[in-house]
């Protein structure tokens, strides 16, 4: 598709989901720098990690 994305943030109350969908083109997507499979121990990472759960079941 590349036409819609999802982005669920943090506002310190609770989370936020903004979705968008472009009604012509598509986003650009930047190339992976890392492989999707490396793990980052430090706790921003983690809560990326979750971010990332909640979105991929809200699809």
């Amino acid at each position: 598709m590349g036409d819609r994305i999802k982005h669920l943030s943090w506002d310190g109350q609770g989370f936020c989901l903004y979705y968008k969908v472009l009604e012509r083109g598509r986003f650009p997507w930047p190339k992976a720098e890392l492989p999707a499979d490396v793990i980052d121990a430090s706790p921003a990472a983690g809560r990326e990690r979750e971010a990332r759960r909640q979105l991929h079941h809200l699809a």
